[in-house]
């Protein structure tokens, strides 16, 4: 874990140089302190919170990163794919990074359904868990709540985002 660890801070170093910004780290009784910008960013001392200490850090330098386009996650059920590919045109047009569902032409049973349950069920958890990941790289979240419609694992994703603070915007008017 310590080498990730340390790939991940020099990531962070090297992207606040590339923009300018002193990245700064000092060490107190073992526990790292990294600074941007003089403001104290994260304690690192390897436990668990380091992950949300490493999202902070790599907020902030987006939050200060004038020349990076909003990077915007499609949210809703594959049975709307079509218009996660409209809405991924129209953002793109727009001068935004979209991320998506891995595959935008068809549903998950389109794709996965001949598989046996168990291994169905195994690989929608994973696809779920990696779309988690997708809303933390996002600014905003875009929910694809065609005809109204938010399913499960589109109300977790919803959960999550506001659990992590992105701004949230619904394709039809919701009471959300």
């Amino acid at each position: 874990m310590k080498d990730e660890i340390s790939n991940e801070i020099e990531a962070l170093r090297t992207r606040a140089k590339g923009m300018g910004l002193a990245f700064t780290e000092s060490t107190s009784r073992g526990v790292g302190i990294f600074s941007i910008l003089e403001l104290q960013v994260f304690d690192l001392n390897f436990s668990k919170s380091y992950e949300g200490n490493y999202r902070r850090a790599a907020k902030l330098l987006n939050a200060l990163d004038t020349n990076r386009p909003t990077i915007v996650c499609l949210c809703g059920s594959t049975r709307f794919w079509r218009e996660f590919q409209r809405a991924s045109l129209r953002l793109t047009l727009e001068g935004k990074i979209v991320l998506s569902i891995g595959a935008a032409s068809g549903t998950d049973d389109e794709h996965f359904g001949n598989l046996p349950k168990d291994e169905y069920d195994a690989l929608k958890e994973q696809l779920d868990t990696l779309h988690f990941r997708k809303i933390d790289l996002a600014d905003e979240v875009l929910i694809l709540n065609v005809e109204g419609y938010i399913g499960e694992s589109t109300r977790n994703e919803l959960e999550y985002a506001r659990k992590m603070g992105k701004v949230i915007r619904f394709l039809e008017p919701t009471d959300d």
